[in-house]
């Protein structure tokens, strides 16, 4: 079972991310059973990511030595077979954010590409209906023309073509749940090879974390809290039940 051995072994997440969630997926991260470090300057991060089992790149809060840290670390963990996870917020929103997703891609070999329903439609298809960072009304991509799995975050996901229902309206009232659902995947990678299987784990946790926080929440202020334990408490029996029919 993926999640019994995260616990037994609470391999480090490497990530380079966004200061809007680096609190809240640090935590989530640790109460799913990781070891998160969060490492971002050029003069750092290939030694850091040495260390670590997973890379998470998320381009949420971008600047230029970013760009740079994440094309750096994403490198060096592609010598080291260390699996990369790319969360391309907002990527079709402005020109910077396309020049720098589109550099990492030439340069790092990703395992895993999460995002929501505009970010994957825009890599897919090279037209942007997001609202800002936010998914808008884009349709899910048809063609993935990738080699990366693609996750795709909302509120049905999909891991390439398996759907993975379930959840609660919360996760969407929430900052960062997206970018947790991308830490959570790179968590699973570090334990997993599959990584159309590694992400069907994570965002089916994610899932279930959020219905059972929901299931005590009053508002986004107390579901927070709610989901941070839920990961916690959920049981590699509950996790492997929930997958069992996807896989």
């Amino acid at each position: 079972m993926l999640l019994r051995k995260i616990r037994a072994q609470s391999p480090l997440i490497h990530h380079i991310t966004n200061q809007v969630v680096m609190n809240f997926v640090a935590n989530g991260t640790l109460a799913a059973g990781g070891s998160p470090v969060m490492s971002h300057h050029a003069e750092d991060v290939e030694e850091m990511v040495s260390h670590a089992q997973a890379l998470v790149i998320n381009i949420g809060t971008l600047d230029p030595g970013l760009v740079e840290a994440a094309a750096l670390a994403g490198k060096k963990a592609n010598q080291l077979n260390i699996p990369v996870v790319l969360d391309p917020v907002g990527v079709g929103a402005t020109a910077f954010r396309r020049r720098a997703v589109t550099r990492l891609m030439d340069e790092v070999s990703f395992a895993v590409i999460c995002g929501n329903r505009a970010e994957l439609s825009f890599l897919a298809k090279g037209s942007w209906e997001g609202k800002g960072v936010d998914a808008g009304s884009s349709a899910a991509p048809v063609d993935w023309p990738f080699e990366a799995v693609m996750a795709l975050t909302g509120e049905t996901d999909y891991v390439n073509h398996v759907a993975i229902t379930g959840g609660h309206p919360l996760l969407a009232r929430v900052t960062g749940t997206g970018c947790l659902a991308t830490s959570l995947i790179g968590l699973f990678l570090a334990v997993e090879q599959d990584a159309q299987k590694a992400a069907v784990h994570a965002l089916s946790m994610l899932k279930l974390a959020g219905e059972m926080a929901g299931a005590k929440a009053s508002g986004p202020g107390s579901f927070v809290p709610a989901l941070l334990d839920a990961l916690y408490h959920i049981t590699p029996e509950q996790l492997e039940k929930r997958v069992a029919s996807l896989l």
